[in-house]
Order: structure tokens, then C-alpha cells, then sequence
């Protein structure tokens, strides 16, 4: 019986096929096909292996990128919110002080206005007094003197004029300020006011012609005394109607300023206030976008690394088959070549296969030596066998079959180990690189939490900086006032010790010329009586030397009760300041113990903030010394990984970079070896039958 390797050797040899011949045929094509398809899929995988690392690495950057960006957002947002509350604040507080600047203009000019009124009604009365005492003296002056046409003058008439004159007068006295007259003066007065004839005498002039003279230069002299005095009132009015314009003006000027400086921080914080309000809307929009978005992008991450991990399974599971797969075809192909079954194949030929007389042994050796030739480079154990055949007589070649199944069962174990070589360098490649992925994404996401809390941490510390910088001006700011208001008490006590002892001297003064009246009050009494009411106390000249003989004591009483009435003036004055200073002090002190208070509560709330910063750093300092902990435990992790695939990869790589190639390799070995066995062993079963090698034909049996 003929096997069918060596049914497939005579096959070949006389250019006949048949159909199990096919089918190891087809069997082999569909094995290469399936190879062709393994490497195909292979690369097919390889792309989608890649895109799924990228996509989930650029995923994970975008969602880390994402937080990162929400938290920035969230800050600014309560950023803005912040300047947005205090901002309301000032905008508020500004308003409040343009009103009230507004309001104190209003105020100030309403007063200008009420002064400037006053000091018109008053200058016009006075220039009013002052022409008529002016009218007056130059009438009364001129009286006695005779002058061209003066006979022409009625007596009558110049009566009338007097009248006239001394009812012009009666505002002017009215008008007098308090001691400018005595009570004596001022009777005087009033009674010129009331009988001006009684003034004026009648005397026959050196040529007959009536004439008037003063009854008495007193009327004149206080007159006189008036007009100075209005004069210099006007003055020192006029003097203080431009003093008081010009702080009116200066006032002005300061507060329209100080409008202008409001206005322009209003409108500035006005538009701070509209910027700040854009952007927290704009942040919020932003944020809910990107909150969307991370959401979006991290349902994705999800489902992708979901969907590569099947993908990877199926894979492996796709390989798994394919192995097995191309297992069974080679079994099938050892089942149909194999001696046992080449006597049922031979049993089933229902035609003659006829034989060339070249079946010999010499070309049987030489075809089998020159397949096994053909795989033999390199390899020692296949030259060896090659010689073998070469050297070997007769037609049995059963030590060489041995020999080669031998070769073709380690050729298959050889195939096995390197698929399962290969797929464990695969199945542990790919886990290392993805536990190696999520580890460096665990690690990114430490950086970015070690930089937004070291972020944090630098601003916290920036605003400690600040709030001491606060506290050390508050500090200066509480000396300053406490230094000032020291000072304002030391001038309180230094001004209220000067007004009273002023106080204290003009009383020392007041009794002193009190007291002379009262003890001489009986003196003084006789000699007012012996005092000729008909003479004046004294005349105005500024030509004449003034009298050098003694007078009673009684002559200056009017004056010293006036200068008396002036001191009392004074002394009232100083009093009154006296308690408006000491009113003014204590409104001062506690102006100045409220705003220390509420210094202490800023103080207070300063020093509380710096110490909840402080924590606060403390805290950030802890999370970063975690966080770094924990960055390096995962480092530690994913170098461990790679140590795995370095460690992997020498052997990984020379599995990867020589698997098709021994795959080539041993297919074409196992091939030429089968070929050689398939004529080894016909030629071996030839040179056994009867006819011997001397049969032309092979009969098929019935």
C-alpha cells in the first residue's frame, strides 16, 4: 500500500494530482491565507491599539485641562464677586459723599449769599449814616461862620435846614455801635434831636445880618467821633466781606475740586464696576460650558477606554481562534500525509498512476537531498541529515524518516512556543503600557493639584503680605491719631489756661476800676454837682494844645464806664470761648474714642484674617507635602511598570522583530522536510514490492 506522502511525491514526478493531493493543496492555501489575514487584522489592530493610547491621553490631558480650567474659573468668579460687593460699597459711599459735597456748595453758597445780603443792607445803612453824618458836621461846622450870600439865608430857613440835618441823624445814632457815646453824649445828641432851634443862637453880625453859631462843639465833636467810627466800621466790613469771599471762593474752588475728584473715581469705579459684572457673567457662561464639556469629554473617555479594553479582549480571543484554527489545518495536513494514511488513500485510487523508471533509489536520495539541501543552510542537524540521505544505499530509509518526523514534531512545538511567547510579550506589553498610561495620568493630575494648591498657597502668602502691610498702616495710622489728638488736648490746655487767666485778669481789671467809683463815690458825687453843666468836657482842635490843667475825678467817668463796658465785652467773649473750647474739646475726644474704636475693630479683624491666612498656608503647605507623597509613590508605580518593559523588551523585541521571519522559516522547513520524507519513504515502500524496481506500472488493487 502507498502512503500519501509518497503518493504525493509519485504525483509530482508524473505531473498528476489526485484529489487528496488537492486537498492538502487547498489546505495549505487556506493556511497561508489565513496567515495573510493574521498579519492583515494584525496591523488593523495595531492602528486602532494606537489611536485608542493617543485619543484616552488626549482625552485625559482635555478633562484634566478642563478641572484645571473650572477651578480657575471658580476663583475668578468669586474674585469678581468680591470686587463686585466692595465695589458697591465705594460706589455707594461715593454717591453719599458727591450729595453731600453738592449739598455742603448748596449750603456755603446759600450762606455767601445771606452774608454778602447782610453786608449790603449794612454797608448801604452805613454809607447812608456816614453821608448824613458828614452833611451834618460840615452844616454844623459852618453855622457860626460867616460866608458869602449868608444874608440871604433866612433864619427860617436855616432852622429848617438844622431840623432836616438832625432827623438824618437819628438812624446814625440808632446805627452807633455800643460805646462809640456816652449815655451824657448820646442825651446830647437825642436832645438836638428833639430841639435843634435850642442849638442855635441868634447874634447881629458886624454888619447886621443875622448869624448862627453852635450852641456847643459837643454835638459836633461826637458827631465827629461817629463818622470816624462808621468810617472804619465800613472798612473793617468791607475788609471782611472780602476776607470772607475769598474763603467762600477758596471753599469753592476745594470742594468743586474735590466734586470733580469724586466724579471722576465714580465714573472710573463705575467702570470697574461694569467690567468686573462682564466678566463674572462671561467666567459663569464659561464655566457652565466647560463644565458641559468635561462632562461630555469624560463620558467618552469612559466609553473609549471601555471599548479598547473589548476591543483587546477580542483580540486576543480573534488570535486565540486563528492559533487554533491554523493548529487544526496542520494537524489535517499531518492526518492526510501521515503512513497510516496512505494505505486508505491507496485502497480508494480507482486508476493506474504509472511510474517513470526513474523511481530508483539514486533519485529518490537526490531529490530528498536536494529538498533537505534547499532548508540546510545554517543549520547543522539539517546538513547533517542531508549527508545522510546523500550517503544512504538501498531503497530503506527509515532511520532518516525517524529522524526527520522527529525534526517536524520540535519544528511544531517550536510554533506553538513562539505564538505563545508572542502573545504573552503582547498581553504583558499591553498591560504594562496601560498601567504605565493611567499612572502618568494620575501623576499629571498630582502636578496639576500640586500647582493650583502652590497657586493658592503664593496668593494666600501675597495677601498675608498685604495684611500685615495693613495692619502696620492701621498701626500708624491709630499713632498718628493718638499723637494728634495729644497734641489738640496740650493746645486745648495750654489755649483754655491762657482764657482764663485773661478771664481772671480782665476781672482783676473790671473791679479795680470798680473800685475806685466806690470808694470815692461821695467825692465824686460833689464835684459831678459843682460841674457847670454848660461847658463841654472838651473841645476838638487838632490846631490847639491840648488843656494840661487838672480836671475832677468825676470828668472821665463816662469814658471809664465805657472802657469798662468793653472790658466786660471781652471778658464775656473769652468765657463763652472758654466753653465753646471746652465743648469743641470733649466733641473732639469722643470723636476720637469712637474712631479708635473702630481702629481696634479693624485692628482686631485684621489680625484675624492674618492668622485664618496663616492656617490657610499651613494647610496648603500640608496638601502639597501629601500631594507630592503621593506623586512619588505613583512615580515609584509607573517606573516599576517600565521597569517591566524594559526588562520585557529585549526578548518582546527579538520575539516581535523574528517571528515572521521564523515563521517563514520553519513553514519552508517543515515544508522540505515533509517532501523529503514523502520520497523517502515512497521510495523506500517501492523498493519493497515484488515486481521490484524494475515495474513500470503500479496496479491499482481491486
Amino acid at each position: 500500500m502507498r502512503t500519501a506522502s509518497s503518493l504525493a511525491a509519485l504525483c509530482a514526478v508524473a505531473n498528476a494530482s489526485s484529489p487528496v493531493t488537492r486537498v492538502v493543496t487547498l489546505l495549505n492555501e487556506l493556511k497561508a491565507k489565513i496567515e495573510a489575514d493574521g498579519k492583515g487584522e494584525q496591523k488593523i489592530y495595531d492602528k486602532f491599539a494606537c489611536w485608542c493610547e493617543k485619543t484616552t491621553a488626549r482625552k485625559a490631558k482635555d478633562i484634566a485641562d478642563a478641572k484645571e480650567h473650572i477651578e480657575e474659573l471658580s476663583v475668578e468668579i468669586q474674585k469678581r464677586k468680591g470686587q463686585l460687593g466692595s465695589l458697591t460699597a465705594e460706589l455707594a459711599q461715593l454717591k453719599k459723599d458727591l450729595a453731600s459735597n453738592k449739598a455742603s456748595q448748596k449750603e456755603a453758597t446759600s450762606l455767601r449769599s445771606k452774608e454778602n445780603a447782610e453786608y449790603q443792607q449794612t454797608k448801604n445803612e452805613m454809607e447812608e449814616a456816614i453821608g448824613a453824618l458828614e452833611k451834618a458836621i460840615n452844616a454844623l461846622s459852618g453855622a457860626g461862620m460867616p460866608g458869602a450870600g449868608s444874608s440871604l439865608i433866612t433864619k427860617e430857613a436855616k432852622q429848617a435846614r438844622i431840623m432836616d440835618i438832625a432827623a438824618d441823624l437819628r438812624g446814625a445814632l440808632e446805627m452807633a455801635p455800643r460805646g462809640i457815646v456816652t449815655r451824657e453824649q448820646a442825651a446830647s445828641v437825642r436832645g438836638f434831636f428833639a430841639n435843634p432851634g435850642s442849638f442855635a443862637q441868634t447874634a447881629a453880625g458886624s454888619k447886621g445880618v443875622d448869624s448862627y453859631a453852635p450852641a456847643s462843639g459837643e454835638i459836633v465833636g461826637i458827631l465827629k467821633d461817629m463818622f470816624d467810627t462808621f468810617t472804619s466800621n465800613l472798612e473793617t466790613a468791607s475788609a471782611t466781606e472780602a476776607e470772607n469771599l475769598k474763603i467762600f471762593e477758596d471753599l469753592m474752588a476745594a470742594k468743586q475740586k474735590e466734586e470733580s475728584d469724586l466724579q471722576s473715581t465714580l465714573d472710573k469705579k463705575e467702570a470697574e464696576n461694569a467690567e468686573a459684572t462682564t466678566v463674572e457673567a462671561d467666567s459663569q457662561q464659561d464655566r457652565e460650558d466647560t463644565s458641559a464639556q468635561l462632562e461630555t469629554d469624560e463620558v467618552f473617555f469612559d466609553e473609549t477606554k471601555k471599548d479598547c479594553r473589548q476591543k483587546a479582549d477580542d483580540w486576543a480571543t480573534r488570535t486565540r481562534l486563528r492559533t487554533e484554527e491554523l493548529a487544526g489545518i496542520e494537524k489535517a495536513v499531518e492526518i492526510l500525509t501521515s503512513p497510516e494514511a496512505q494505505s486508505a488513500f491507496e485502497g480508494a485510487t480507482s486508476t493506474f498512476v504509472q511510474v517513470s523508471e526513474e523511481a530508483t533509489p539514486a533519485a529518490a536520495r537526490t531529490r530528498a537531498y536536494n529538498a533537505l539541501k534547499k532548508i540546510s543552510r545554517g543549520n547543522a542537524r539539517l546538513a547533517l541529515l542531508a549527508a545522510r540521505v546523500a550517503t544512504q544505499t538501498g531503497w530503506h530509509f527509515d532511520k532518516v524518516i525517524a529522524q526527520i518526523d522527529k525534526m517536524i514534531v520540535s519544528l511544531r512545538k517550536e510554533e506553538k512556543e513562539d505564538l505563545a511567547a508572542k502573545e504573552n510579550c503582547d498581553e504583558m506589553e499591553s498591560k504594562a503600557k496601560a498601567k504605565k498610561a493611567d499612572l502618568q495620568k494620575e501623576i499629571d493630575g498630582y502636578k496639576n493639584d500640586i500647582g493650583k494648591l502652590t497657586t493658592n498657597k503664593q496668593e494666600a502668602e501675597a495677601s498675608i503680605t498685604a495684611t500685615i502691610d495693613e495692619i502696620d498702616a492701621q498701626k500708624q495710622m491709630m499713632e498718628q491719631a493718638l499723637a494728634d489728638r495729644n497734641a489738640e488736648h496740650e493746645k486745648f490746655v495750654a489755649a483754655l489756661k491762657d482764657d482764663e487767666a485773661a478771664v481772671a485778669l480782665l476781672g482783676q481789671a473790671i473791679e479795680a476800676l470798680a473800685a475806685y467809683e466806690k470808694k470815692n463815690k461821695d467825692e465824686l458825687s460833689f464835684a459831678q454837682k459843682k460841674e457847670d453843666p454848660e461847658q463841654p468836657e472838651y473841645t476838638i482842635d487838632e490846631d490847639k494844645a491840648p488843656d494840661a490843667s487838672f480836671s475832677h475825678g468825676k470828668n472821665h467817668d463816662t469814658e471809664s464806664k465805657g472802657i469798662v463796658g468793653i472790658i466786660e465785652m471781652i471778658k464775656e467773649d473769652l468765657e463763652n470761648e472758654i466753653k465753646q473750647e471746652k465743648q469743641k474739646e470733649a466733641d473732639d475726644q469722643a470723636e476720637y474714642d469712637a474712631q479708635l474704636a473702630d481702629d481696634k475693630k479693624t485692628m482686631k479683624a485684621l489680625e484675624a484674617r492674618k492668622a485664618d491666612l496663616e492656617e490657610e498656608v499651613a494647610e496648603l503647605e500640608e496638601k502639597i507635602a501629601a500631594t507630592e507623597s503621593d506623586k512619588k509613590n505613583t512615580k515609584n508605580d509607573k517606573d516599576a511598570a517600565q521597569a517591566t518593559l524594559d526588562k520585557l523588551k529585549p526578548s518582546c523585541d527579538w520575539v516581535a522583530q523574528t517571528f515572521d521571519k521564523r515563521r517563514t522559516n520553519r513553514a519552508t522547513e517543515l515544508e522540505s522536510l515533509m517532501e523529503a520524507k514523502a520520497v523517502l519513504a515512497g521510495a523506500s515502500e517501492d523498493g519493497g514490492e515484488e515486481g521490484g524496481a524494475g515495474d513500470a506500472f503500479l496496479q491499482r488493487r481491486s
